[in-house]
């Protein structure tokens, strides 16, 4: 992911395995992540980070500029859809588990 100083980031899935260990090593490296989208634990905190239901409901508390979607594959549509409604310009996640089923590449355009 190219991250540029000053830009702010929204990590969908942030409190799952995945979501909290890349979170943890984005911020060790200076990334700023101003919040975190889990629907079931909105109104929390996650490592410091404020969790919302959704990304636009994030975006309207806390401008982002990049969601990094660490979200299982089965909901990875879902995920991007609401970054994309959101209006981050960047959406990053891991692809391994996504087949062509998914239709993620062109939901999210």
């Amino acid at each position: 992911m190219i991250y540029r100083r000053g830009q702010k980031v929204l990590v969908q899935g942030i409190t799952g395995k995945q979501g909290t260990f890349w979170a943890a090593r984005m911020m060790e490296h200076g990334t700023e992540i101003v919040a975190g989208v889990n629907p079931k634990r909105a109104g929390d905190n996650h490592n410091g980070v404020p969790i919302f239901s959704s990304a636009v409901a994030a975006v309207k508390q806390t401008p982002c500029d990049i969601s990094g979607i660490f979200i299982p594959a089965t909901r990875a549509r879902d995920a991007i859809t609401d970054a994309r409604d959101a209006g981050t310009g960047t959406r990053v996640g891991p692809t391994q588990q996504l087949t062509g089923t998914e239709d993620a590449g062109r939901r999210s355009h």
